[in-house]
């Protein structure tokens, strides 16, 4: 029995000796799996970083590594060169805990030293498991930048915090910021950000996400004019069903005030949605505006020096560069495409306005197939399907009287009734019929 106890605590000294060495091996092996499985994601996508491990040093109990950033379609903006991130992970029992830093690149180091006094506000943490994944956490505390004219560009102490698990395929992220200012002119306060999302590829994310400042001021110190916006915020829940091989995406909009000038909006909210977006086209566009916009930025050097000469060269681009990507998005028009606007809401000093919109498609269709409703407009009915509600205070529309009066032949009604103290609409296609506040467009009168 004693001989047993002995061999059992020889076994847990040597498993717990060795645990250091073998953490440390898994890492490497894990962080090396995670860049080839990164580079393959992203291998044709021009515009995503690429990142590469370029020197990985590992010890018994500790390791340093190094990492390189490169932008390569940027860099010919100001010949950026690759960003260089160094890491000291430390090996424990089940994973390891790490620093990094941009210190090895000059033009850190430089604004470091030069602009903060040698004091670096920044500091980037984490820790690796074997069993739970990565978790990341960058942090700010306060610091100040000079700019000029007695300006003073303030920044308050901040923390950003990702976290995935081992295959880097479900991430989190969570974000408390207190804000920042440039003395007399802005102020930006309480910045939060949290997100869960899932990589479905290397262009979709699906989870949830939400993004709110509680206050944003902005003043002109010369006519003293100010615009403040108040408890901003925006939610965006993306859906991939993969069943459909689709994507719907939709985003909230909301503030609880915003002044600027005379205007004074309170309670304002609004949604936006895509239903059933195509993935395979959504690729396939995605590769094609890739393209382009990539061929557009490789002849940027050669645009004219002269601004508006550059102008007018860019405009043509951007005109040819339409015309290309048109026949792609012409693709997205399928049957169940749907479009939404939801809950409007805005409360002016005259009253309130309140609203929502959904148009989809009955059918595939192409541009030219939409020709039609100009010989047939009554195929409208055959090809969309559609609701959208209207609510005005009369104060909003002092000359709300035009709005209540049909605007041509085929309208039993106008485009609003009044309602009490409030102009309404309603419309829809209900079966082979348009109504307009419950009553029917008569086409064969257009």
């Amino acid at each position: 029995m004693k001989k047993l106890v002995i061999g059992i605590v020889v076994l847990i000294v040597i498993v717990v000796a060795a645990a250091p060495f073998v953490t440390g091996l898994m890492m490497e092996k894990t962080q090396t799996e995670q860049m080839a499985s990164y580079a393959e994601r992203y291998a044709n996508q021009p515009f995503q970083p690429q990142v590469e491990i370029t020197s990985y040093q590992r010890g018994y109990r500790s390791s340093h590594i190094e990492w390189s950033i490169t932008l390569p379609k940027y860099q010919f903006f100001a010949d950026l060169e690759p960003i260089i991130l160094t890491e000291d992970a430390t090996h424990g029992l089940t994973g390891v805990t790490y620093q990094a830093s941009f210190a090895k690149n000059d033009w850190y180091s430089n604004f470091i030293n030069e602009t903060l006094a040698g004091k670096d506000p920044f500091s980037m943490t984490g820790e690796y498991s074997i069993f739970s994944g990565l978790t990341s956490k960058f942090t700010t505390d306060a610091f100040d930048v000079p700019i000029e004219d007695k300006l003073l560009f303030h920044v308050k102490e901040g923390q950003l915090t990702f976290s995935s698990d081992p295959s880097l395929k479900e991430i989190k992220t969570t974000g408390n910021f207190a804000g920042f200012s440039v003395t007399d002119i802005l102020s930006v306060e309480g910045l939060k950000l949290s997100a869960d999302n899932t990589v479905v590829s290397s262009i979709i994310m699906a989870g949830t996400s939400q993004f709110s400042i509680d206050r944003v001021s902005i003043s002109n110190p010369d006519d003293g004019t100010k615009i403040s916006i108040e408890d901003a915020k925006v939610a965006s829940d993306v859906d991939f069903n993969d069943t459909k091989n689709s994507l719907s995406v939709a985003t909230d909009y909301s503030a609880s005030r915003f002044v600027a000038a005379e205007a004074d909006v309170k309670d304002f909210r609004a949604g936006f949605a895509v239903n059933n977006l195509d993935v395979t086209e959504l690729n396939e566009f995605y590769q094609e505006y890739s393209r382009v916009m990539a061929e557009m930025m490789a002849d940027m050097d050669s645009m004219p020096q002269d601004p508006w000469e550059a102008k007018q060269a860019f405009d043509q681009k951007m005109r040819i560069a339409g015309m290309q990507l048109a026949s792609n998005l012409e693709k997205f028009l399928k049957k169940d495409l749907e479009i939404k606007v939801t809950d409007v809401n805005v409360v002016l000093p005259q009253g309130q306005a309140t609203g929502d919109l959904a148009i989809g498609l009955k059918k595939d269709m192409t541009l030219v197939d939409f020709m039609i409703l100009l010989e047939v407009p009554q195929s409208v009915t055959d090809i969309f399907t559609f609701e959208s509600h209207v609510s005005l205070a009369q104060g909003l529309v002092p000359n709300g009287q035009q709005l209540v009066q049909p605007l041509m032949p085929a309208m039993q009604t106008g485009v609003f009734q009044v309602n009490g103290d409030k102009l309404v609409h309603h419309a829809e296609i209900k079966g082979d019929k348009l109504l307009l506040n419950e009553q029917e467009i008569l086409f064969e009168n257009l």
